[in-house]
């Protein structure tokens, strides 16, 4: 015999991608990190971790079965950082400026994470999500030291640096694991160095 399954009114999910939780966490510490009104920027960052989390429960299946949709939620991540730094009295041009590296950098990795996807299908080679992942970093980069000089240029170096390396490296599915961890491996180091400077 089966035991029913029962629904609450409210079914929540939390999303199970590593990459997700990776993201938003470094969104929210940058952010916080670099407010000067710390109390006020935790408790917003507080306020869209949960917001966010509900989001991303109800609509991973969805993201997850289109992979352009993966690389707009996690440019979708990186834009935590504006609301959360300008509550935490960062003026709004520099907590834009931090926002866009953060954009560019997590939407460079999914794009490499696209990549690996796109290797395994018969006859893919992943190219133009590798040429993709591989001009934002710079891109991003250039644009970002124009608007404020070297704020984020440690952001931009690291995302440069982890798509040439995947590009290298061209892992496939099965080595997604590692990819992973040296994704988080990265993130964390170019988290470090921005709020060194």
């Amino acid at each position: 015999m089966q035991a029913k399954k029962t629904h609450s009114a409210v079914d929540l999910k939390v999303p199970r991608e590593h990459g997700f939780w990776v993201m938003l966490v470094i969104a929210l510490v940058a952010s916080v990190g670099r407010s000067e009104e710390l109390l006020h920027a935790s408790g917003v960052a507080a306020a869209l971790a949960a917001l966010t989390i509900v989001l991303g429960g109800r609509f991973h299946k969805k993201v997850r079965k289109t992979p352009w949709a993966q690389v707009v939620a996690s440019a979708l991540l990186g834009t935590l950082v504006l609301p959360i730094e300008g509550i935490g009295r960062v003026p709004i041009r520099l907590a834009t400026v931090d926002s866009l590296a953060w954009i560019a950098v997590f939407s460079a990795f999914s794009l490499s994470v696209r990549a690996i996807f796109a290797r395994a299908r018969k006859g893919g080679s992943g190219v133009k999500a590798t040429l993709l992942a591989l001009t934002l970093p710079p891109t991003s980069g250039s644009a970002l030291f124009l608007l404020d000089g070297h704020r984020n240029s440690a952001i931009a170096a690291v995302g440069l640096g982890g798509c040439v390396l995947f590009a290298i490296w061209r892992p496939k599915p099965r080595h997604l694991k590692q990819s992973g961890v040296m994704m988080t491996a990265l993130l964390a180091l170019a988290l470090a160095l921005m709020l060194c400077q």
